[in-house]
């Protein structure tokens, strides 16, 4: 059995980070392990707080949502692309108070949001 372990990037900026993301993205494979939030709260402690923790993910339930709001309080700079690709969802958005959501249901909205900043 392979071992798992979380797809890292590198920090960057400019077009060739963009390609390495999406390079990344596109390796990633479903495994089992830990959740989302139980991977947030495990990293947390060695991820820099000078650099922008951007979440995307299909799934933005009350456990995650707290686990941002959370590491938004730790100190983060917090910010969702919640991918809508079946229907709206709903989130307590209560919990994710000060965290930007950016919903994206199209390849129009992925083209909206890259040309501003997160």
């Amino acid at each position: 059995m392979p071992a798992f372990r979380p797809l890292e990037v590198e920090p960057g900026r400019g077009a060739w980070q963009r390609d390495r993301l999406r390079a990344a993205l596109a390796r990633l494979t479903l495994a089992p392990g830990l959740t989302l939030p139980e991977l947030l709260a495990a990293e947390a402690p060695r991820l820099p707080r000078s650099h922008v923790l951007l979440v995307i993910t299909p799934d933005l339930g009350p456990a995650l949502g707290g686990a941002l709001a959370g590491l938004k309080r730790s100190g983060f700079d917090v910010a969702v692309v919640w991918i809508q690709t079946t229907g709206p969802g709903t989130v307590a958005t209560s919990l994710l108070e000060g965290v930007p959501v950016h919903i994206v249901g199209s390849e129009a909205d992925l083209e909206q949001m890259g040309a501003r900043s997160l």
